[in-house]
């Protein structure tokens, strides 16, 4: 499955990060990317950038992916609520219902905070070359 957001093309549903970096820890990662802002080459930059880049990209792979789990299950249990108010079960037509509701603000919760990601992704390019050039 290949989904869109923006000018980002995304394949498949990602849950957790998989991809591979030079440290294993938050601690370590921050001092890699001391390390490199240290170096202040143009090199240590750019590397710098790609890095950012690929962690935004990567979280916002993982908030779009639950959202559109979480707008496939609000689709669900509103098809399920309306199947259950059809014979009569309106108690339990209106709770799943508002499960539904709820997943699908659930939804646009990280769809928000993946735009949220991706605004700060335009913007990681350029605090990056004011810190290398300071």
């Amino acid at each position: 499955m290949i989904f869109n957001f923006k000018d980002l093309v995304f394949e498949g549903l990602r849950f957790r990060r998989f991809r591979k970096y030079p440290w294993n820890s938050k601690k370590e990662g921050k001092a890699y990317f001391d390390k490199l802002i240290e170096d202040g080459t143009h090199l240590s930059q750019i590397k710098y950038q790609d890095l950012m880049k690929e962690q935004f990209d990567e979280m916002i792979h993982i908030k779009l992916s639950w959202s559109m789990i979480f707008k496939i299950l609000s689709s669900s249990m509103i098809i399920l609520a309306i199947i259950f108010w059809l014979p009569g079960f309106y108690i339990s037509s209106i709770i799943i219902l508002s499960v539904g509701v709820i997943f699908e603000i659930f939804s646009k919760l990280m769809e928000r905070h993946a735009y949220e990601e991706y605004m700060a992704k335009d913007s990681s390019a350029e605090l990056v070359n004011l810190l290398f050039n300071h």
